[in-house]
């Protein structure tokens, strides 16, 4: 009980339960949490403090670097990942992640953007290359989605899909709000067809018990522009990339 009240008295503020949500996703330092939340680090520094003491955060060192991670085998570990996996918008947080990782390999030629994919505020054929990795099994209609990147590809430009082959966990519906449980090839050549690309043939990385599949496929240039409207489905966002040259 002790423990239990501690930690619920430990994520009951909002700039703490995003700590613990950020550091869910990878060990960060505390400059990055601090650009990522755009506090300062002194009151970063104290909510981590807190939240180690609360048994929800490691605290590890690595050379001159300190990371933070969520801990694993606390007494509180179940309600943390139960706090985790609510329905939490951390759409932003974790472009201000993905952000921090760029800078930390000074990548300097990519950009992160918020988006909705179904609906993406792009012109027609502009892009040379899209990803969608590990998005498609959140969709409502995965058709939607491959129609959309279609329509932004140049012709010749490829479109890249990561996603798992189908499989049958079914707790990850209920405990990571998965809607679909992986995907056929011949389903994904179909939507792919149906958008105008021509698929390649899929790539299978095996594992246990999840295995991922990359599946590509290249714009022709005979193929009409589909929009979101031809499909008539809302699906979640995706990371677009652009190749520059």
């Amino acid at each position: 009980m002790e423990h239990l009240l501690a930690a619920l008295r430990a994520v009951a503020e909002p700039t703490r339960l995003r700590l613990v949500v950020l550091c869910a996703r990878g060990e960060l330092t505390v400059s990055e949490l601090t650009q990522i939340l755009g506090q300062s680090q002194p009151r970063v520094s104290r909510h981590l403090k807190l939240l180690c003491e609360a048994g929800l955060l490691d605290r590890f060192r690595e050379g001159s670097w300190v990371f933070y991670r969520l801990r694993q085998s606390s007494p509180a570990g179940a309600l943390t990942r139960q706090l985790v996996a609510a329905c939490i918008d951390q759409s932003r947080e974790m472009l201000a992640v993905a952000r921090v990782n760029l800078e930390r390999a000074g990548l300097e030629n990519g950009l992160v953007r918020l988006g909705d994919m179904y609906r993406l505020a792009l012109a027609d054929a502009s892009f040379d290359a899209v990803v969608i990795h590990q998005v498609l099994h959140y969709a409502d209609r995965p058709a939607a989605v491959i129609a959309e990147a279609a329509r932004v590809l140049r012709s010749g430009g490829i479109l890249v899909l990561v996603d798992f082959a189908p499989h049958s966990l079914e707790f990850l519906r209920d405990e990571h709000a998965h809607r679909r449980l992986g995907f056929a090839d011949s389903e994904v050549a179909e939507w792919c067809g149906a958008a105008g690309l021509d698929p390649a043939p899929a790539h299978h990385l095996a594992g246990d018990p999840l295995t991922v599949v990359i599946w590509t496929a290249q714009r022709h240039a005979a193929a009409r522009l589909r929009t979101a409207g031809d499909v008539r489905t809302e699906i979640p966002d995706a990371v677009f990339e652009r190749e520059l040259r």
